[in-house]
């Protein structure tokens, strides 16, 4: 595979992680977080990670399977 055909997959920016405290209703702000709770913490990470790192290993695994057949 030449660097040709990768397509980077979109990265989150830092308005995300924002915008999802915003709609779980955490107060995440800029600079020091240390009073959010493990849960609410884990919950900003794991929607970013969970909608943008599952999509990336998505397009991992097709890009795989597309050379195999080749």
């Amino acid at each position: 595979m030449s660097s040709d055909d990768y397509i980077a997959p979109s990265q989150p920016s830092n308005n995300d992680k924002y915008d999802i405290a915003r709609e779980n209703n955490i107060p995440l702000k800029e600079g020091y977080n240390g009073d959010l709770t493990a849960e609410q913490a884990g919950k900003i990470g794991g929607e970013m990670g969970g909608e943008i790192g599952g999509n990336k290993v998505k397009d991992l695994v097709r890009q795989a399977e597309q050379n195999l057949k080749q």
